[in-house]
């Protein structure tokens, strides 16, 4: 395994620490450019949900696009995963700008709903809990570590995560090493290796209109390495929906699955800082909030951005370009 991966001490760690050299502080160069750049276009003023709208001049902000792509070969080949933080002086406004900056700097964006949005805004709606149909990242509740390529047929490369504001309470971020996984898993009993690779039935929830299911499977190996498909409820809705229950030998290794995951060994909580963007490997890790949080404010169905009270996170899904 990686030297830099086996850096990490995934029992417990302190994001605010330069954790094996995971924690990239931007230069002072280029937070004066990337910073100079969303000033001088006046891209601050612009409403929240029409930032995927802005098109990124790449080559206005080569010196920022070269420090972020120099972190690629980290997330494809060394930790897997890595924060950048925060530009000093930029405001929240400006701070999501620049994280759409980052996210286009590092590839294409997928569509995440049925709206055709890009970036998804993470915060609790107060609406359906996930037993009763509802959507992970509308609610508040704690919930198991899983990936977040469930919904989606085709394969993806990184998710990248913007810690906006915090909650009140709680709301911690926490990563699952999918390598610790498989080799917990294959240490105990290989067969479970073997059934996970077998297909299963998923939902395109919220994705496409349809909703349409399909079939791949939990794991899949490209050489040596895992690539993870897994959000216990989403698969067993489909499975529900095809009529197709899990033999007692998925079912076995789904449970074998879950115990690997939540082995505090394999497990890592970042308390990410306001501002600090986590961009990880999403078939490579499992992921997770960490408890039930508590806000400041109500849970509403619409983001309050003049107050930021309660508890945000923007997600991008990203198909890397490696050409560049």
């Amino acid at each position: 395994m990686n030297e830099m991966y086996m850096k990490v001490n995934w029992g417990s760690a302190d994001i605010s620490a330069n954790l094996g050299g995971v924690v990239h502080a931007f230069s002072s160069d280029v937070e004066e450019e990337i910073l100079d750049y969303v000033k001088r276009n006046n891209f601050g003023d612009v409403d929240p949900y029409k930032i995927q709208d802005i098109e990124i001049d790449l080559d206005a902000i080569p010196t920022f696009c070269h420090e972020v792509r120099s972190r690629m070969s980290q997330l494809d080949n060394g930790s897997k995963f890595t924060v950048f933080s925060g530009i000093s002086d930029a405001t929240k406004k400006e701070g999501r700008i620049i994280y759409w900056a980052l996210s286009r700097s590092l590839g294409i964006q997928l569509v995440q709903d049925t709206n055709g949005d890009r970036i998804s805004f993470i915060f609790d709606r107060g609406g359906k809990r996930i037993s009763e149909g509802g959507r992970y990242h509308q609610g508040n509740e704690g919930g198991q570590p899983h990936t977040d390529n469930v919904n989606y047929n085709e394969g993806y490369d990184y998710l990248a995560l913007l810690s906006d504001t915090n909650a009140y309470i709680g709301g911690g971020n926490g990563i699952v090493s999918g390598h610790k996984v498989y080799e917990t898993l294959k240490d105990a009993d290989p067969r479970f290796i073997e059934t996970l690779q077998g297909d299963f039935w998923w939902e395109s929830r919220g994705v496409d209109y349809k909703d349409s299911t399909f079939r791949a499977p939990i794991l899949k190996m490209e050489g040596d390495v895992p690539k993870w498909r897994f959000l216990e409820a989403y698969l067993r809705s489909a499975s529900q929906r095809e009529d197709s229950p899990l033999t007692k030998d998925e079912e076995n290794a789904i449970e074998a699955l879950k115990s690997a995951i939540y082995d505090p060994d394999n497990c890592l909580t970042l308390n990410l800082k306001e501002g600090q963007t986590l961009v990880f490997n999403d078939n490579e890790f499992f992921h997770m909030r960490v408890g039930v949080f508590k806000d400041r404010d109500k849970p509403c169905h619409e983001y309050n951005f003049e107050r930021c009270q309660n508890r945000l996170r923007l997600r991008t899904l990203i198909r890397a370009n490696r050409d560049k």
